[in-house]
């Protein structure tokens, strides 16, 4: 799930952990009211963070590295925040009772990584004018598939491809009526199959934007630059594929400083770039 929102006050509701007694339950229209938890409480949710960030990253090196730079918001309201969500700014929101109560450890890893899979594919900056219910649906299928085939363990809920034969499909009963291999298909091609499916049309040709336009959750820290509309390839942005024109070997955007000087990881395997292709990704 992401969470499509222009209000920059938005983020304000929630801050991080600095303290182990503090945590954010709500915003007022007084300020934001926090609750009070002792260490005892405290410590199995960083626990579980932390062990649930070291398997993202063993599992999926690229995706911890931009995990570990996204910025990690707890709550325990579900009104505002039922499950985990991810801003365009690269803030991740998570329900404290969500992730202790309904995942277990492995199950909170993959939901991370696909939080910051968000990121990593750019899926806000990809919608164009889609719909912005089933364009979710259809990139969360596309980077479901991509996290199970790298061996992580998806929650019973949520965007599930099923394995028929060794094939991976997006299977619904009626009245939805899907089945579709995205074995080889983009998010862009999931949602011209389930537009078809449930408005009977090809869905209508997203707009190209003539002018960049203004970050859906920039706050005063200055986040959310990361997305400022346009054409996806008129930027460079840390969890980008970049092909080297010398050697012709794929990196990661690993980093870019103040310089707009780059670091990259290393060279990518041909099977991690399949499953970037998979998800929706460009190369560079």
């Amino acid at each position: 799930m992401y969470l499509r929102r222009a209000d920059k006050d938005l983020s304000d509701i929630y801050a991080s952990i600095y303290k182990e007694t503090r945590l954010v339950k709500e915003a007022t229209h007084h300020g934001i009211k926090t609750i009070e938890i002792s260490k005892e409480e405290f410590l199995p949710i960083k626990i579980r963070l932390e062990k649930a960030k070291d398997l993202v990253r063993s599992k999926a090196r690229d995706v911890g590295f931009v995990l570990d730079r996204l910025k990690t918001l707890l709550t325990f309201d579900k009104a505002k925040c039922p499950t985990m969500q991810v801003y365009k700014s690269g803030k991740v929101l998570i329900n404290v009772e969500f992730m202790m109560n309904d995942l277990d450890l492995d199950q909170t890893a993959f939901v991370l990584a696909h939080e910051a899979a968000h990121i990593m594919n750019r899926t806000f900056e990809r919608e164009k004018g889609r719909d912005p219910y089933w364009w979710n649906v259809a990139t969360d299928y596309a980077m479901n598939l991509s996290l199970m085939i790298a061996g992580f363990k998806m929650p019973t809920m949520g965007c599930l491809p099923k394995e028929v034969n060794g094939e991976y499909f997006i299977i619904e009963p009626a009245p939805l009526n899907f089945h579709f291999n995205i074995e080889d298909a983009r998010a862009e091609d999931i949602y011209t199959y389930i537009w078809k499916k449930v408005k009977g049309n090809p869905p209508p040709q997203p707009p190209t934007p003539t002018n960049p336009q203004p970050p859906e959750d920039e706050d005063e820290e200055g986040e959310g630059n990361d997305g400022q509309g346009g054409d996806e390839n008129d930027e460079l942005n840390v969890g980008d594929l970049v092909r080297d024109q010398v050697t012709k070997k794929v990196h990661r955007v690993l980093s870019i400083d103040e310089n707009d000087e780059i670091d990259v990881g290393p060279e990518l395997s041909k099977e991690e770039i399949r499953q970037h292709r998979n998800a929706g990704g460009i190369i560079k």
